[in-house]
């Protein structure tokens, strides 16, 4: 949320600042609050190793320790300077690394080095959290105690790895299986050349792609991409997308659009899985086949900003 309101003004090239209180016990009844709550109050992060204090900071595990997370801001606007800026070390080959990007692409960039380096990784709910059974669809074994002890398919516990648990906000989990575009649009205009089409799921700051499959107007891609769903994204829209990739890197943001589809997020939370066949919008043709399920966070795992 803070990444897009700067995003919303123009402006770029902020830093994640974390500032750390060191906490000394005081012993009193509640907490001692000028010096950050940290005598009962440290005493009970100490208790269940760290968590989110009222009404800011997160305690470190073993509570003497508070650190509190911000962005510092040179309030640089994205104007004329910095954007020849940006197309110069673009077409130096340098538009995936450079720091001078448009304010959108910079706050994403920013989202996804949070979630990759600085939060740890909450974990989801997984039913019973058995074992999977080794027999999977295909157990015949109708015991109880085995029913009880492994889990099945159409289980929750099933469905959840260690992959969505990574990827997962204060909410869960969105894992969205593109399975295959049919009847794409033709965006190549040389002679025996067509569409190289990748898809991509976009949710809040948060983008994921497929890989491009080259030449192919009814691309196969059967592949998985995870987002976060953090409390702040229900209430939004889930972006799926296709695009030509321009396999010349010199230009940033030529690839073509094929289509895209929008399915809210309080839908696909409500529903749990969504089996997705639909017309692409925006373009006169093309149809998108996706599989998209919700995989909630395990109670006691949410906390303000994960």
């Amino acid at each position: 949320q803070d990444a897009e309101f700067l995003a919303g003004f123009g402006v770029m090239d902020y830093s994640l600042l974390i500032g750390i209180h060191h906490c000394e016990p005081t012993g009193d009844a509640d907490g001692g609050a000028e010096g950050g709550g940290s005598g009962s109050a440290a005493r009970r992060a100490l208790g269940r190793g760290g968590g989110w204090r009222e009404p800011s900071g997160l305690w470190a595990e073993g509570g003497q320790d508070l650190y509190f997370v911000g962005l510092i801001d040179f309030l640089i606007a994205f104007g004329l300077k910095k954007q020849a800026e940006h197309v110069l070390r673009s077409a130096q080959g340098h538009s995936a690394d450079a720091s001078c990007v448009d304010p959108k692409a910079y706050a994403e960039r920013q989202v996804q080095f949070v979630l990759d380096s600085v939060l740890s990784k909450p974990e989801l709910s997984t039913g019973s959290r058995t074992p999977r059974c080794p027999y999977g669809e295909h157990c015949i074994r109708q015991n109880p105690q085995h029913k009880e002890e492994c889990c099945h398919p159409g289980q929750p516990g099933w469905e959840a790895d260690e992959e969505d648990q990574s990827a997962s906000g204060s909410a869960g989990t969105l894992r969205i299986t593109f399975i295959k575009a049919r009847d794409l649009k033709n965006a190549d205009m040389a002679p025996g050349d067509l569409s190289d089409p990748y898809a991509t799921a976009g949710l809040g700051l948060q983008r994921c792609s497929t890989h491009t499959v080259d030449n192919n107007l009814n691309p196969e891609w059967n592949c998985v991409v995870r987002l976060a769903v953090d409390r702040a994204h229900l209430g939004q829209e889930l972006e799926l997308s296709v695009w030509d990739e321009d396999h010349n890197r010199s230009l940033q943001g030529s690839d073509d659009f094929l289509g895209r589809l929008w399915l809210p997020v309080a839908r696909l939370v409500k529903g749990g899985s969504l089996l997705v066949k639909e017309k692409l919008q925006g373009v006169s043709k093309g149809e998108l086949h996706a599989r998209i399920e919700f995989i909630p966070l395990a109670a006691g795992n949410g906390g303000p900003g994960r």
